[in-house]
């Protein structure tokens, strides 16, 4: 029996549920996870390509006798070095990468294989921080947070295996895993437009024009009469500072998000074309799908999906 009855039964049944707070809808509300599928595949590559990039050079940057030969112990800085430091050790830990990448690019065992790649990400990065870049830095923390998401949900081997019939279906999930890889590009945008208002150079419009005069992280020359004319490099400069405030602030507004990410892929290709940074650009450029809306991703994967049935 109720231990409510009566007048006051009647007004708690009838009293409406509670809406979830905006904080709630952000974090917890149920989304498709076709955005974090489409990452998943991209990164994997990234993952794979970065590690057939590094291979050749393995044994002179990890190996027993390589550049910087021995790290200093820091305490909580645990590598896989530290249990095998050998010529061996360095060749398998990047080899590893290879096939690591394409399982989470396939979606196979994803969760294994996105712990394994930031394992030997982590790995490589503490047994030679002094070869690596923010690119390097990004991608190890990018696979991180991915490794907390549902990302093999859809996609993937792994959905196949679980759900033959059903293969093609996009789940929902909580977003919370999605939000924290938005969040780590916001942040990196934030801190390197702050970073840049504290410099002078970027204040008075010439940074650029210093940064394509070393020549050590040219990719491709620049002529002199771009950074040798004022207005050219304040107009540069000025537009760089303004794209990534827009990235870390603007990106949140739904009506300027397609703007403000266009205009982050022009910045990132005008950094692609002119200085060697690694993988810094692609993998910010691919951190953009986590802002792109669901429905988009699901009808370019129901066309795919359509083409392949097809054939």
């Amino acid at each position: 029996m109720s231990a409510v009855s009566g007048p006051a039964e009647a007004a708690i049944e009838a009293e409406p549920a509670r809406r979830p707070s905006a904080w709630d809808r952000f974090w917890y509300e149920p989304r498709s996870v076709a955005p974090l599928a489409l990452l998943r595949i991209v990164l994997g590559l990234i993952i794979t390509v970065w590690g057939l990039s590094l291979l050749p050079d393995a044994r002179a940057f990890l190996g027993v006798d390589a550049v910087f030969p021995q790290v200093t112990p820091v305490r909580l800085r645990w590598s896989l070095f530290q249990l095998w430091g050998t010529d061996a050790a360095a060749i398998t830990v990047v080899a590893l990468l290879i096939p690591a990448g394409l399982a989470v690019a396939v979606g196979l065992w994803t969760r294994v294989a996105t712990v394994l790649s930031f394992v030997l990400l982590l790995s490589i990065g503490r047994r030679d921080p002094y070869m690596m870049n923010s690119g390097d830095a990004l991608l190890r923390h990018a696979t991180l947070l991915l490794a907390l998401t549902p990302a093999g949900a859809a996609l993937s081997v792994d959905r196949w295996r679980r759900h033959p019939d059903r293969a093609w279906e996009i789940p929902h999930a909580a977003p919370w895993g999605l939000r924290l890889l938005q969040l780590q590009l916001v942040f990196v945008y934030l801190f390197s437009s702050f970073e840049k208002l504290r410099g002078v150079p970027w204040l008075d419009g010439t940074a650029l024009a210093d940064a394509w005069r070393i020549t050590d992280l040219a990719r491709f020359g620049i002529p002199l009469p771009v950074y040798d004319s004022l207005l050219m490099t304040n107009v540069l400069t000025y537009s760089t500072l303004v794209i990534e405030v827009a990235l870390a602030t603007l990106i949140w507004n739904r009506r300027a998000r397609p703007y403000v990410l266009i205009a982050g892929v022009f910045l990132h290709l005008g950094i692609e074309a002119t200085m060697a940074v690694g993988f810094f650009s692609t993998v910010a450029v691919t951190l953009y799908l986590a802002f792109v809306p669901a429905e988009t991703f699901e009808r370019w994967i129901e066309v795919a999906r359509e083409r392949l049935v097809r054939r």
